[in-house]
């Protein structure tokens, strides 16, 4: 575990490995605390905005929500609380420009397999302007 942990601290040097204090964790399988340990995650140590450089592509996108999505399946308190939902509401700086850079955006189920789960939530938690304002590769960020 620590080999990997290390590895992605290699891979992760625009971040800064934060502890998080077992009082601040909400468990959502029932149980009232966390198991023991320490607990950590890796915080930006800069702040990036979306650029044309730097576009929100929705394949992350995809990876992020698709987490949370397999989250509210596993937990049912995750889905009262709108884990998924919250992903959007939590998270700031949602604009353009946005890359849909998803394979086959025709048919993006087979690849991402709740993508329309996904494109439901943007549309919801985001509104259709954003969500219209999504652009594919090479159409001119």
């Amino acid at each position: 575990m620590h080999d990997e942990l290390k590895a992605f601290a290699d891979r992760e040097q625009r971040y800064q490995l934060i502890r998080i204090p077992a009082g601040d964790i909400t468990m959502l399988d029932g149980r009232s605390a966390p198991p023991p340990g320490k607990f950590w995650y890796f915080g930006s140590t800069s702040r990036r905005y979306v650029s044309r450089e730097f576009p929100i592509v929705q394949s992350y996108v995809d990876v992020c929500v698709s987490g949370c999505l397999e989250v509210e399946d596993e937990f049912p308190a995750s889905r009262t609380a709108k884990f998924a939902q919250n992903f959007f509401t939590s998270t700031t700086d949602w604009k353009t420009p946005w890359i849909n850079d998803r394979i086959y955006p025709w048919r993006p189920f087979v690849h991402v397999p709740q993508a329309n789960k996904i494109d439901t939530l943007i549309r919801d938690q985001l509104g259709d302007e954003m969500f219209r304002a999504i652009s594919l590769p090479g159409a001119g960020i």
